[in-house]
């Protein structure tokens, strides 16, 4: 098209576009190419001087043919996009990692199944968005998706949204932009979401203590809340137990993890990241 088909060159003096936008720029004439890919609809616009004088007719057909090849050069883009994304879902959900990919809209796009049996009344996807029970994490959700967007200094990858649940510990959502799948505008995945489960992640922990350094669940227990840095009358009042239990237990973890103090304890287990209760910001 170009601006001839919009209305008479008068018509066009008059717009805004033209008197704002244009005319200070030293533009005068405008065509635009259609790039289409599914459903996705792009325009390129091909903007000239007055000096260089409108579209002619042999133009605008030789515009048209090069609309063609742009649309079958981005459907080809858009169905590598889809593979690279099913690709990268797949590698996600072998590594036991929930994943949310969101188009440019920010919508969703595809999740996993990891990330699918995270979903419920405290996590939703409600009209293509990811939807937390707290409107304030859904909002600095929608934030750190807009950064990665829109944003020339949004970076690749965002403090974690904390997606706090009724019960429990939160889930921490980890946005960013993966170079591999969101390689151009027209792939379909431009940003994901890496979703941990803390309380997942603590039982995980439990479970690496006890295999690891042949801890008892209790010992187990124990050493994965010391981890946080809370004195140990804290949590033995969090595990409901007494303080000498706990010293007790305490006393037997240092012997089976071969340290002394619960400073070198943490350190230890800060090596097999496993700090539990931490507050992240």
């Amino acid at each position: 098209m170009s601006d001839f088909d919009v209305g008479p060159p008068e018509q066009f003096l008059r717009t805004p576009i033209y008197n704002e936008l244009c005319a200070p720029l030293g533009l005068r004439w405008v065509a635009g190419v259609k790039v289409a890919a599914g459903d996705d609809l792009w325009c390129l616009a091909i903007q000239r001087s007055a000096d260089e004088g409108p579209f002619a007719p042999g133009e605008i057909r030789r515009l048209s043919d090069l609309s063609r090849s742009l649309s079958t050069a981005a459907a080809t883009a858009r169905a590598f996009g889809f593979a690279r994304a099913e690709a990268a879902l797949d590698a996600f959900e072998m590594s036991g990692s929930a994943v949310v990919m969101f188009d440019r809209s920010g919508d969703v796009f595809r999740f996993n199944k990891a990330a699918e049996g995270l979903l419920g009344n405290d996590l939703q996807i409600v009209r293509n968005r990811l939807v937390s029970r707290d409107q304030v994490a859904t909002t600095a959700l929608d934030r750190a998706l807009h950064a990665l967007l829109w944003r020339a200094d949004g970076g690749s990858l965002r403090p974690p949204v904390v997606l706090r649940r009724e019960e429990g510990h939160p889930i921490l959502a980890y946005v960013s932009r993966l170079s591999g799948v969101a390689v151009d505008c027209f792939a379909p995945c431009q940003i994901i979401a890496v979703l941990v489960d803390l309380e997942a992640r603590v039982e995980l922990v439990e479970r690496d203590l006890m295999s690891i350094f042949n801890l008892t669940p209790a010992e187990a227990r124990l050493a994965s809340r010391l981890s946080s840095g809370r004195s140990i009358e804290e949590i033995a009042a969090e595990l409901n137990t007494s303080y000498e239990t706990s010293r007790k237990q305490l006393k037997s973890v240092f012997l089976k993890t071969n340290t002394h103090r619960q400073a070198q304890l943490v350190a230890l287990l800060a090596q097999f990241s496993v700090v539990r209760g931490a507050s992240p910001v």
